[in-house]
Order: structure tokens, then sequence, then C-alpha cells
């Protein structure tokens, strides 16, 4: 969605994925990190 311009969108997604990946994987576990860093670079961060 960011690569179509629709950054919005793609921040709350992005946010809901790490959220869920939190909780179902776990705070630290690789892929919960990951998705954190995505949202950390969209967000110029």
């Amino acid at each position: 969605m960011a690569m179509t311009g629709d950054v919005a969108a793609a921040v709350d997604q992005l946010r809901g994925v790490r959220d869920d990946r939190a909780r179902v994987l776990g705070e630290e576990h690789p892929d919960t990190l990951a998705t954190q860093a995505e949202l950390e670079a969209l967000l110029g961060g």
C-alpha cells in the first residue's frame, strides 16, 4: 500500500499486524521485530 501512495492505510495495517504478532508470538519474536522495523522505516524513524 505504501508503494501505491496510501501510506496511512499501510501504517494502520502494519500496526495491526505488529500488535497481533506481539500478542501471538511475543514482543521479542523475529517476525514481530521485523514488522516493527518495517513500521519504523515507513514512519521515517
